[in-house]
């Protein structure tokens, strides 16, 4: 009986790998753009209403410049 657990086990363990690898090679490498990780960090750490703040101003910044063009 250990046995078939123990070949499920690998079959779904090789599945799973296979997976990693096209869910790795489909998504931006971020490593690539260290600003990115460095601004999520920071984003990370604040606190929600900081969060917040900085999404207004982000949002607002955004929606005030595809105005004036």
């Amino acid at each position: 009986m250990a046995k078939p657990k123990f070949v499920a086990t690998k079959k779904f363990n090789t599945m799973l790998k296979e997976i990693n690898e096209e869910y790795r090679s489909t998504l931006i490498n971020f490593a690539k753009y260290k600003l990115v990780m460095f601004t999520m960090n920071k984003f990370m750490d604040m606190s929600e209403t900081e969060r917040n703040k900085v999404v207004l101003y982000l949002y607002l910044n955004i929606y005030c410049k595809k105005q004036q063009k």
